[in-house]
Parts: structure tokens; C-alpha cells; sequence
């Protein structure tokens, strides 16, 4: 990821988790400022606080199975300095996510994702909340399609690890209006709740095919494992109690990283 961009950004700012591995060194070969922070199973705090040591008003956020594709590394300084000059608070860049093992582009119900990635880190505001889509201050440049993030993805596996662990994440910190149909899905029989996993699905599909979007097999199971997850996240959320109702309600109403720093809340 960072030969990909340390060419075309006046300084890179790194992240890591406390990894085994050789990333803190061949970060800081890149002339990174590298931070270690204990990991919390997902990014959003982590990004927050590297958002917050950027020298610039303007950031440009990666992961690091991201990339810029050749259009948007050549003509980045040109939209940034453009949207400075028509007073944007942040661009909007479609993210294309690319199944390593097929060698395909994954045309999913999100698909073409989106994403919040370059902005004026004084106008856009994150809470810390998992998959979170910022609130920005301001007015949003979207770009061309020609313009693109490519994510590399690796598992499509339904409920694999990360899956379950960002399931449980929502549990913590999303909010939920419950309505009795739902609720009740909770009382019901695994077959019966399968038969709800097997309805999101054909939704999310049934919304692909009808907004006239791409689709292909790796797209379609895209959409089975993200099912799936959004079940196993509302499940959780509608049966988690009152306690965690309120932790959640004042980690949106707060922000995550407010609470982490003014109480016991890990």
C-alpha cells in the first residue's frame, strides 16, 4: 500500500496493532511516522486518533488492503486542490472491491461503495462507530467513476472470523429502532430465522437486479455472506439488554473515543 501512495502525499501517517510481523520497520523505511496502539478487533478508533496526528488539514485515508487505482494516483493533488479552491469539505470516491482468488471485481448489491476518503479533517466528523459513514460539515465533491479505490478481498467465506467479530462490535456501539417484526424473528425457530437470513438476501439482490447494477457469481456471494452478517448483528442487537443500550446510545450521542477517554467503557 505504500508504494502505491508515499510518492504523491507529503507525509504518511501508520497505525499498527503491536504486529509480530516486519510492518513498523518497513513503514518507517517509507519515512512513516508509525504509532502503536492496542487493537480493538475493528479500525474506526484507530483511524480517529491517526486522523487526528495528520500534519495537513487535508487526509487521505487507506487501509491497508487499499490502493489508489492509476487515475486517481495521477490526478490526486489536482482534486484536492480543486476542492479547496470550489470550497468542498471532503471527496467522494467509489470503492471497487477485487476477489483476490477469482481475479474479479465483486458487482454486489454496494456495489459501487462509495466511501468518505479524502477530506478536511476539521469538517468531517467520526464517532468511532464500526462501518461508520462520517457527518460532514460541508459540501461533498463526488468523483467520476474513472476514479476508483481498489480493495482487495480475500474471504467470502459467510461468518468467517472478522465477520463475527464486527457483528459483535455492532452489538456495543449500534443503535437499533426495534419493531415487533424483528423482535419477533428473535423468539422464533432456527429454521424460521434462516428463512429471514435467506429474505435479506433476496433483497439485497432483488435491489442489485432493479437498480440495473453489474452482477456476477463472486458479487452474488458477496451478498450471501453480507446477509448473513447484517442478521447476526441485528440479532444480537435486538437481544442485548438494557445495559448495552445505553453504552450504545452514548457512544453515538458521545462519540467512542469521548467515553474511552472520560471513563471505564474498554
Amino acid at each position: 500500500m505504500l508504494d502505491n501512495v508515499v510518492d504523491i502525499v507529503d507525509e504518511v501517517v501508520v497505525v499498527d496493532g503491536y504486529s509480530s510481523d516486519d510492518t513498523v520497520e518497513i513503514a518507517k523505511s517509507y519515512g512513516a511516522r508509525v504509532f502503536q496502539r492496542k487493537p480493538r478487533g475493528y479500525v474506526e478508533p484507530d483511524r480517529m486518533f491517526a486522523i487526528r496526528q495528520c500534519n495537513n488539514d487535508w487526509v487521505l485515508y487507506l487501509d491497508t488492503d487499499e490502493r489508489l487505482n492509476t487515475r486517481l494516483r495521477r490526478d490526486l493533488k489536482e482534486i484536492i486542490d480543486k476542492a479547496i479552491k470550489n470550497n468542498y469539505s471532503a471527496v467522494m470516491i467509489n470503492r471497487y472491491n477485487y476477489h483476490i482468488k477469482s481475479g474479479n471485481f465483486i458487482f454486489d448489491a454496494g456495489f459501487p461503495d462509495p466511501q468518505i476518503r479524502i477530506f478536511n479533517k476539521y469538517r468531517v466528523e467520526y464517532k468511532g462507530i464500526i462501518h461508520e459513514f462520517p457527518k460532514v460539515h460541508g459540501r461533498i465533491m463526488k468523483l467520476a467513476p474513472e476514479y476508483a479505490i481498489i480493495h482487495l478481498v480475500n474471504d467470502l467465506t459467510p461468518l468467517n472470523k472478522k465477520d463475527v467479530i464486527y457483528a459483535y462490535v455492532e452489538r456495543l456501539d449500534h443503535t437499533y429502532k426495534r419493531s415487533r417484526l424483528y423482535s419477533a424473528f428473535t423468539h422464533l425457530k432456527p429454521f424460521t430465522i434462516l428463512s429471514a437470513w435467506v429474505i435479506l438476501y433476496g433483497y439485497f439482490t432483488v435491489r442489485q437486479l432493479m437498480a440495473r447494477k453489474p452482477v456476477n457469481i463472486v458479487g452474488l456471494m458477496n451478498n450471501l455472506r453480507v446477509a448473513l452478517y447484517k442478521h447476526l448483528a441485528l440479532l444480537l442487537i435486538v437481544t442485548r439488554g438494557r445495559k448495552l443500550d445505553r453504552i450504545a446510545n452514548a457512544i453515538n450521542e458521545h462519540g467512542l473515543i469521548k467515553l474511552l477517554e472520560h471513563s471505564e467503557i474498554t
